[in-house]
């Protein structure tokens, strides 16, 4: 595989910890802030619904594509389950609440800790990736001079 085909994946999984971190800023947010406007939840809700989608497109993926088969790679990730989840789509667009009580924290919190788990394994990728690039970089560079 040469440097270009790496590229767009070092890319993308730039744009998953960025979505990700945010999302989380998003429900620490609605953790500490329990006066929060209607509207701003909402559209909270549609931003976690959004990254929710992309983490799962991101988990069938991997899933489908694992070697050493889907129940092995479903048994040892199955916390990003709880990540895909779009608690502030369900919980303020769908179940139509307007305030953040404790039932709904322990629920954002719960997802904080598991966005936090998918995010350790989205940058350790990333980081090899990363090492990878360097290092055929490195090749090249040894091959021209």
């Amino acid at each position: 595989m040469n440097e270009n085909n790496k590229r767009p994946g070092i890319i993308w999984q730039s744009i998953l910890v960025f979505l990700i971190i945010l999302d989380g800023i998003l429900l620490f947010l609605t953790i500490i802030s329990p006066n929060l406007k209607v509207a701003t939840l909402e559209n909270m809700g549609v931003f976690d619904l959004v990254v929710s989608l992309i983490l799962l497109v991101v988990f069938l993926w991997k899933f489908k594509h694992h070697k050493n088969g889907q129940a092995n790679y479903f048994i040892r990730n199955w916390t990003d389950i709880l990540a895909l989840i779009p608690v502030y789509f369900i919980i303020y667009n769908l179940m139509g609440f307007t305030s953040v009580t404790i039932v709904v924290k322990i629920i954002i919190v719960i997802k904080l800790v598991a966005l936090y788990l998918f995010s350790r394994k989205i940058g350790e990728e990333f980081i090899n990736s990363l090492e990878r690039l360097v290092k055929n970089l490195l090749n090249i560079k040894k091959k021209l001079v």
